[in-house]
Formats: C-alpha cells, sequence, structure tokens
C-alpha cells in the first residue's frame, strides 16, 4: 500500500465526516489523538505502507473554505494552501514528489513553539523543559515547515522514529509533571471528559505533543512540502 490514514472519532455522529479510515479513541486521555497515534505506531499500524499518517475527524471541516476564513487575521495559523483538497489529489501530489513527508496544510515559516505562548501561558517554559528531559536542546528557531493538528503524512520508517524517539518519550515524561494540568487557557472540556480528567478546562498535553513533529522534522532536516 502506498497510503494508508486513520482518522481518529470519538463519537459515531463523526463518522459522517471520514475520509480516511476510522479509528475509534475509545478512552481518550489528555493527549488525544497522540494517545492512539503511538498505540497504532507501536502495534505497527504503519507496517505495510510507503507512507503513514494518524489525523483527526475535524479534518475536512480544518482544510475547508470556512476555516480559511475564519483564520485569516492569524497567517500563522491560517492553511495557505490554493489548492482544493481531496484524498486522490492529495495521494497523486505524494507519489509525484515522494517527500519524507508531507502536509496536509500549508503554513507561512515561523516559531510554532514560542507564537503558542500567545495562546498557553509557559507554552515554550513547558516545552523546553520536555525537551531538555529527553534529550534535545530546544531553543527558540523560525521553522520553514510547520505542521499543526498532526495533520501530515510520512514515511512510515519516519513516523515510527518520531513516535519512538520523540512523541512516545515525551509523553512519558508528560505524565510526571503535573503541572501540565494547569488550564492552558483553551477553554472548557465536553462534560464527559471533565469526569475522566478531574479537571473542567482543557490541559497543557495536546497542544505540547502537537507542537513536536515540525521540530523532529527541523532537527533532522526532512525533506517536506506542503499540500
Amino acid at each position: 500500500m502506498f497510503l494508508r490514514v486513520y482518522q481518529i472519532y470519538y463519537q459515531a455522529d463523526q463518522l459522517p465526516n471520514l475520509i480516511y479510515i476510522p479509528h475509534l479513541n475509545k478512552e481518550c486521555t489528555v493527549f488525544f489523538e497522540n494517545s492512539p497515534i503511538r498505540m497504532m505506531v507501536e502495534n505497527k499500524a504503519h507496517i505495510g505502507a510507503d507512507y503513514f499518517g494518524v489525523v483527526s475527524w475535524k479534518l475536512k471541516h480544518k482544510l475547508g473554505y470556512q476555516m480559511k476564513q475564519q483564520w485569516r487575521s492569524m497567517p500563522n495559523i491560517a492553511n495557505h494552501s490554493t489548492n482544493e483538497f481531496t484524498p486522490e489529489s492529495f495521494e497523486l501530489e505524494l507519489k509525484r514528489h515522494a517527500p519524507d513527508v508531507m502536509s496536509f496544510q500549508r503554513h507561512v515559516p515561523h516559531d510554532p513553539v514560542m507564537f503558542a505562548d500567545q495562546f498557553h501561558p509557559k507554552f515554550s517554559y513547558f516545552f523546553r523543559e520536555i525537551m531538555l528531559k529527553i534529550g534535545y536542546q530546544w531553543v527558540p528557531t523560525r521553522l520553514d515547515n510547520v505542521f499543526y493538528c498532526n495533520f501530515f503524512a510520512a514515511k512510515s520508517e519516519l513516523y515510527e522514529q518520531y513516535v519512538k524517539e520523540m512523541l512516545a518519550p515525551a509523553m512519558d515524561i508528560m505524565k510526571e509533571m503535573p503541572e501540565l494540568m494547569e488550564n492552558s487557557s483553551y477553554g472548557f472540556l465536553p462534560t464527559d471528559l471533565r469526569e475522566s480528567f478531574g479537571v473542567s478546562h482543557y490541559t497543557y498535553h495536546a497542544f505540547l505533543c502537537e507542537r513536536m513533529f515540525s521540530y523532529f522534522a527541523h532537527i533532522h532536516k526532512l525533506n517536506c512540502i506542503h499540500y
């Protein structure tokens, strides 16, 4: 198989929005889709595919015109791709260029970690601490290749390397950092998650994990293209 992409969903009414292989996140953790990402790679779900990806159920919505208009005032977050997305056209571009990784979106170069400080207080401090504890000397850096929302497909061996060398070790460290349970200033959790998480607000875990692949791609000098 050339490309295998799983799409995380949480409840049955989200199924009509899916365009890739459905994967039910039965027991959502504070890491959100990063927990099934780790589980899939550790269970070798990527084996047998040239490229592998795991995206959220909101992929189609976030790539649409409405979201582009919504984020127009924040060019760093906005998707600047002018290509209309279809799974077929995405795979065609991936085959044509054969990069190490291809994003479903297109973002302007910036520092996604320092930029996150505007929305999540202490974000860069936490990111630096986590990276240091797993052996990386992160410093503020403007990145040419930025990935948000785990919206990317990478060569399967590189996806596995990312999970094993950065994401999984970081998640293990983050479980021992109670300060990450603080309010990330994103808003309130759905009612069902408040009970299981023990807090009413979104914590830092998922947002920190979301920024890690951009840094991984940077330090490994991956050949990246953006749809």
